[in-house]
């Protein structure tokens, strides 16, 4: 699935949610418009001298047909004013230049500027919700923390308070936390907490959790600290509605159980939360994620010494994310890739693909996995000496 099939299942999950919505509109306006077109034949009848026998078949088809065009007019009302406050589908082409990809990010940034500045909140918040999962595909980090700063702001500003958490958690927190700021990244998150427990936002709630538990894992190094907040994570997490948010957000969470239990070494454990997570994925049909967790499996089988295995899902994965261009995992499977070739004593091809990794991985700014791709690079110089 390439970015024009993910754009085109946007559009299609777009207009079945829109059909779902305009289907409840409907069923609950003719509950009432039946109501409403009763009581007002009721009081008719009521205050003239005729019965209601007197209507006959033809009264009660016109009632009908009343209740129905009624029920019509306004679930279409509503339906336009769900698609007007509905933000456009936004595909960004990941394969344009890199002066096209610097232009289109700065026209991005200057719009919103303007409409923060002209006090068009609303509209900042619709853009900036809309554009935020494919600045974090694209790997455009810079881009989606300058937004989310105008995000944050208007949707605090309009009493959006469901934006205001989520810009908090994800554009500015975990964006910050991927590239280092881990200072500022957990700042925004823990605001983002607050403001989620104090308004029973149970799924960022979890999510802020589970952002600062993978913060204490990744760039803190305390896999035990960081079981303890992914628990808080889990247990909040069980309270969320909608069960395809709930899914996903258990997954999240038992992904990064799995990446602490890997730390551990209790390679066991790590390995059951990853293939439980990639059950959860397939359910969902998440192709996307679906990459994280094959990454995260290949590593696991390469720290249990299964090479071939791992090289297998590794390869595999790479060319998935190729497709889809997820830089951050196309980073992740050429650092195991050159893991896997130092093992095998195949040096010049590890040198080859690390420094493949370190471009892509320099290109996101994704910190933790540079360093990672370095120090492999460093040790394999330094055995070729």
């Amino acid at each position: 699935m390439d970015n024009q099939e993910l754009y085109n299942s946007d559009i299609n999950k777009r207009f079945n949610e829109l059909m779902q919505y305009f289907i409840n509109i409907f069923w609950k306006t003719l509950i009432a418009s039946i109501g409403l077109v009763g009581a007002i034949t009721g009081l008719i009848i009521s205050f003239s001298s005729l019965s209601f026998n007197h209507y006959g078949l033809s009264g009660l088809i016109m009632i009908f047909l009343i209740t129905i065009i009624i029920t019509i007019i306004v679930s279409i009302i509503f339906l336009f004013k769900k698609i007007k406050e509905t933000p456009p589908i936004v595909m960004l082409d990941v394969n344009k230049s890199k002066e096209e990809e610097l232009l289109l990010s700065s026209e991005l940034i200057e719009t919103i500027k303007k409409l923060h500045k002209k006090g068009k909140h609303a509209e900042v918040v619709r853009l900036a919700s809309n554009i935020s999962r494919p600045l974090w595909i694209s790997g455009r980090y810079d881009e989606r923390i300058s937004i989310g700063a105008f995000y944050e702001d208007s949707a605090a500003r309009i009493k959006d308070i469901k934006n205001q958490i989520a810009s908090l958690v994800d554009d500015l927190g975990w964006t910050n936390a991927v590239i280092g700021n881990i200072s500022d990244a957990k700042k925004y998150i823990n605001k983002g907490i607050k403001i989620s427990k104090n308004n029973d936002e149970y799924y960022f709630a979890a999510k802020g959790l589970r952002h600062l538990g993978t913060i204490e894992l990744r760039y803190q190094d305390d896999p035990d600290y960081a079981i303890k907040l992914l628990e808080e994570s889990l247990s909040i997490a069980s309270n969320i509605k909608d069960e395809k948010e709930k899914l996903e957000m258990i997954a999240g969470i038992k992904y990064n159980l799995s990446e602490c239990y890997l730390l551990k070494s209790e390679n066991s454990d790590a390995i059951n939360y990853a293939f439980e997570v990639r059950e959860i994925f397939d359910k969902l049909d998440d192709k996307v994620r679906g990459l994280k967790v094959n990454s995260q499996i290949a590593r696991i089988l390469l720290k249990d010494g299964k090479i071939d295995e791992s090289k297998e899902l590794f390869s595999n994965t790479l060319e998935s994310a190729k497709k889809l261009s997820r830089p951050d995992e196309i980073g992740n499977c050429l650092i195991g890739l050159g893991e896997i070739y130092i093992i095998e004593g195949k040096e010049e091809l590890a040198v080859s693909i690390l420094k493949e990794a370190i471009e892509v991985l320099t290109e996101i700014k994704s910190i933790k996995e540079l360093n990672k791709a370095n120090e492999l690079l460093l040790k394999v110089n330094f055995k070729k000496q």
